[in-house]
């Protein structure tokens, strides 16, 4: 998955429901006011996990489809 498909999921997400996009936007600049240090731990480990999950979406695709297989003709 691409991170410009992250951000237009997100954007996309917002717009349908944007209750819940002012409620995090909230607590995001309320964390970013009184407790810094959480925020900048809690965006650590997201972006953490992003990676392992790009990283393991890599690694289970077999990477023969843009490869011709041998004795095979199609």
């Amino acid at each position: 998955m691409d991170f410009n498909d992250l951000i237009q999921k997100g954007i996309d997400y917002s717009r349908a429901n944007p209750a819940t996009a002012i409620a995090a936007a909230f607590i995001v600049l309320l964390l970013l006011f009184k407790k810094p240090k959480l925020l900048i731990i809690l965006v650590l480990l997201a972006l953490a996990a992003a990676g392992m999950y790009y990283i393991l979406a890599k690694l289970s695709t077999t990477g023969l489809e843009h490869k011709k297989l041998p004795f095979f003709d199609k």
